[in-house]
């Protein structure tokens, strides 16, 4: 999916965010919105390090298989915010 593309595009969570958003919207983030999606990230990170069994569920969620060279953690946290990203104006414009 995106969030696992995403990791494997970028090693820093500033390239993360502009390859999720950029996909999404076809638009570079501003600072603003790159800092916005960042905290999202940091608070899905906690919510997930917290509850692993609400980690795993999430994972398991769709088809594709989360990739082994891929952290859990941190593939969930950022599926959660790209999913979360799916609504904003500019991603609901681009469809």
């Amino acid at each position: 999916g995106l969030a696992q593309a995403a990791l494997m595009h970028s090693k820093t969570p500033h390239g993360r965010a502009e390859y999720v958003f950029r996909t999404l919207t076809s638009l570079s983030p501003s600072a603003e919105q790159t800092q916005v999606l960042l905290r999202m990230v940091e608070q899905q990170r906690q919510i997930f390090a917290e509850q692993t069994d609400a980690q795993q569920r999430w994972l398991s969620i769709g088809d594709q298989r989360p990739s082994p060279a891929v952290d859990p953690l941190e593939l969930a946290a950022w599926s959660a915010v790209a999913s979360g990203l799916m609504s904003y104006d500019e991603t609901v414009m681009k469809r």
